[in-house]
């Protein structure tokens, strides 16, 4: 988010984008090349945030395929969430609801298929501490994907995944609070997708 979500408002450039990734998907097409198209964006605690659908809206407007959409569910800064199992799950459910409205054609199944959920182990940039993904709101939130297909698990970032630096947030290479080495790493490893 802040400096690096103001892309995110850019219409010219997301549409440059998906034009440009609409040329690559038709030339993949004809080359026999397989190419997999996934955005990864911001999310509310139910759903995306306005940037987020209007970013599908113009691949849609566009002809470009998305595949997957892989929110980032961390750094609400809503003053409320705490339980970030729960959040995660429910923002999935607001995607999914979203990805229906703009992809009525597609099953359940296929609009699952099409989700992606990335965490942050621990403490994430919200600086009072509240929004605090654990070990075991990513074994809800890795039980939650497996049993309804979804395409992408993933955690933000593996260099986090260590409990070096009980109580700091946001940092770049521990998760801030306390946990072995690897713990988020193998509740998500057998995760295989859809």
């Amino acid at each position: 988010r802040g400096s690096d979500g103001r892309s995110l408002g850019r219409s010219d450039g997301i549409e440059r984008r998906n034009k440009a990734l609409k040329l690559v998907e038709d030339w993949a097409a004809a080359h026999g090349r397989p190419f997999q198209v996934s955005y990864t964006v911001p999310t509310s605690a139910s759903g995306l945030e306005p940037s987020g659908v209007a970013i599908l809206q113009n691949a849609i407007a566009n002809g470009t395929r998305v595949d997957v959409v892989d929110i980032m569910a961390f750094d609400y800064y809503d003053k409320v969430t705490t339980d970030m199992g729960t959040a995660a799950i429910n923002a999935t459910n607001g995607l999914i609801a979203q990805l229906h409205a703009l992809y009525p054609a597609k099953t359940p199944a296929q609009l699952d298929a099409m989700v992606g959920v990335t965490l942050m182990p621990g403490l994430d940039d919200y600086p009072k501490k509240t929004e605090n993904t654990t070990v075991a709101h990513a074994q809800q939130v890795a039980g939650y994907a497996s049993s309804h297909g979804f395409n992408t698990l993933s955690i933000w970032a593996i260099q986090r995944d260590n409990g070096g630096c009980p109580g700091s947030t946001g940092s770049n290479d521990c998760s801030g609070i306390v946990q072995n080495t690897w713990d988020f790493s193998h509740v998500l490893e057998p995760f295989a997708g859809p």
